[in-house]
């Protein structure tokens, strides 16, 4: 024998039940449309939480031994010419740097006092901006499963390539990242 008090609280959205025998006492129990939309937003939360950990793994891939690593040829001739931006303030447009911003940039984190201009801060914007990249996967979450969405930021997380030029400070992650 089931007694079901109802209680409306917002114009038949949601129930109440209070009955000694059910499993649901005292819990609120919603329309089935109501609840779908309550279960999608669980799953959107449980994405968005798992693409927010894939970045943070991300993160973690491209800044851990940030700087141990030599200058390639042409990180050095461009560190080269950054370096000579953040000391003297002029800036001369060369084609292979592909515009100002690495300059300008580098120029405000080499002032950082605890960074300096070291290989670790050279790299870093442009480490930072590939492993804030899986986030871009959470744009597509209207056109795409959940399940896809964190594939996504995964493969946007440990693909080799792009784990590589994230730890090389050149233009290329930043165009891709910025095209997104």
């Amino acid at each position: 024998r089931v007694l079901h008090e109802l209680k409306r609280v917002v114009a038949g959205v949601a129930v109440t039940v209070a009955s000694g025998d059910s499993p649901h006492k005292g819990k609120e129990l919603l329309p089935p449309r109501r609840q779908k939309v309550a279960m999608r937003f669980d799953d959107r939360r449980r994405t968005l939480q798992a693409v927010l950990a894939i970045t943070a793994l991300a993160l973690a891939v491209r800044l851990v031994g940030l700087g141990t690593r030599l200058f390639h040829w042409d990180e050095g001739r461009v560190g080269y010419w950054i370096l000579r931006y953040h000391e003297s303030g002029q800036f001369a447009y060369r084609p292979i740097v592909h515009g100002p911003f690495l300059f300008v940039v580098n120029d405000w984190v080499f002032s950082v006092p605890f960074l300096g201009a070291t290989d670790f801060s050279a790299r870093l914007i442009v480490a930072l901006v590939g492993g804030l990249l899986p986030l871009s996967a959470w744009l597509l979450r209207d056109r795409l499963r959940d399940v896809e969405v964190v594939a996504l930021a995964v493969v946007l997380a440990v693909n080799p390539l792009l784990v590589y030029y994230s730890r090389f400070m050149r233009n290329d992650v930043l165009v891709a990242a910025f095209c997104v």
